[in-house]
């Protein structure tokens, strides 16, 4: 059997961050990861050049944790290209945001602005540590996006634009999204403005060398075995023992960083304390599959556009300009939630024509030819099941007291789902992680209780 002071189970932004603190104090600590790679969400494909990431990709605004790591082992970003004109698709219809907007849709979009002031109203009032203690939390945690958007928002054409931008962040339908989770999403990710866009939002920069470079590089120092999947933590008279297929680890404390669903199973002996595992039980994933269409050069450029689209009604959900500066032409398309499922019900041939078609239907012709085609469909990922994060269902926050995340029988809790700040981000994860470690490392000299 394996001694160690601290066993981390996942290897992603969380995790490592978590392991690298605890190194850094002195601390013995061993990462168990499942899969055969590092990097958790982060997965670049370096088989292209410039590679590129299938999975979360973005750092931004705020994220102070993932660019100081990021400098510390000399890592290099570049903007998300913001020139020129955004794209709205609705069917048959594109429309090019310039300088000069259609009439008709500034009439529908000022049909938005009570709804944004109310809900810009609510995530000022929440506090992302604790958002249950808001005032009304209960009402709110019951009131689903969809529902308030039908309310509040006359247009139904408006609806469907936010509608779909809201999907492309949570990446699940809107009738599974409380105004509160809303709510304090917003209030974690830099209040309202900060939240959504891409310059000076977290959409902000991309990493050259790719998203998992960092976790690579974090991963280098610690000491991580790979193809460990967890499958049991026992507590014991002297600590934990956490075991998977043919090892077993004991250590003092344990922090899980690993997603929601995947924790669900792993057994736990005693079995975790009630709250927690209601709470876990209350969390569905995301479903994201993401596609990149990469050619010669940016083209769509000559137009005046800058890469940039929202597509109501499908079949995908966004697309966004991510070339890097001199680089060939590369669009990140997301399909998620509904748009996500009725795509993975395709093959990959079918897939890659519709969207290909719709591509060029904005574009032009040439986008219908990319010179390299790649995917990733994440609910079919064994140790993801979705992406990019789980979501609590309606009901879920505003029946809590406190925090479900307390350490408790010495395992602690990391993850970008357990983030306070930037849920659903890498730095959140790391601000999980980090939060963990300290956690540990002031409870170390306290025995192991037996809640």
């Amino acid at each position: 059997m394996y001694k160690t002071a601290v066993v981390v189970v996942g290897a992603g932004y969380a995790g490592l961050s978590a392991a690298r603190v605890l190194q850094r104090s002195g601390a013995q600590v061993i990462v168990l990861e499942a899969q055969d790679r590092v990097g958790g969400r982060a997965q670049t494909d370096r088989s292209v050049h410039p590679p590129i990431d299938l999975g979360g990709q973005w750092i931004g605004s705020g994220h102070d944790r993932i660019r100081s790591l990021a400098g510390e082992y000399g890592l290099t970003t570049y903007a998300s290209h913001t020139a020129g004109r955004d794209i709205l698709a609705e069917g048959q219809r594109v429309h090019r945001l310039g300088k000069w907007i259609s009439p008709m849709i500034l009439v529908h979009a000022a049909s938005l602005v009570p709804a944004i002031a109310r809900l810009r109203s609510l995530s000022r009032r929440v506090d992302p540590r604790s958002p249950w203690a808001t005032k009304d939390a209960f009402h709110w945690d019951s009131v689903t996006v969809a529902a308030y958007l039908e309310r509040h928002v006359p247009s139904e054409r408006a609806r469907g634009w936010v509608a779909e931008l809201l999907r492309s962040e949570f990446c699940t339908e809107l009738d599974t999204v409380s105004m509160l989770t809303l709510a304090s999403w917003i209030a974690g990710s830099g209040g309202f403005a900060a939240a959504f866009g891409f310059e000076g939002s977290p959409e902000q920069d991309l990493f050259v060398d790719g998203a998992d470079r960092l976790p690579h590089r974090m991963a280098s120092e610690l000491e991580v075995h790979i193809n460990r999947a967890v499958r049991r933590v026992l507590r014991t008279d002297g600590g934990l023992v956490v075991e998977t297929d043919d090892r077993a680890y004991e250590a003092h404390r344990v922090i899980m960083a690993t997603p929601p669903l995947l924790t669900r199973q792993i057994s736990f002996a005693p079995g975790l304390p009630q709250m927690v595992r209601a709470h876990l039980d209350q969390f569905a994933m995301g479903r994201v599959i993401k596609m990149w269409a990469i050619y010669d050069r940016p083209f769509w450029r000559d137009a005046g556009d800058s890469g940039s689209v929202l597509m109501q009604g499908g079949p995908v959900s966004a697309v966004a300009d991510v070339s890097q500066p001199g680089g060939p032409g590369q669009l990140c398309i997301l399909a998620g939630g509904p748009n996500a499922d009725k795509l993975s019900r395709v093959t990959p041939a079918q897939r890659r024509a519709v969207v290909l078609s719709s591509l060029e239907k904005i574009f032009g012709q040439g986008a219908s030819q990319p010179r390299t085609w790649r995917e990733k469909v994440w609910a079919e990922d064994q140790w993801a099941l979705g992406g990019y994060s789980a979501v609590s269902a309606p009901g879920a926050l505003g029946d809590l007291s406190e925090s479900p995340w307390q350490p408790s029988g010495g395992i602690h809790w990391a993850g970008t789902e357990v983030a306070t700040e930037w849920a659903g981000y890498f730095e959140g994860a790391i601000r999980s992680g980090e939060n963990a470690a300290r956690e540990v490392i002031a409870s170390m000299r306290e025995p192991v209780d037996a809640a």
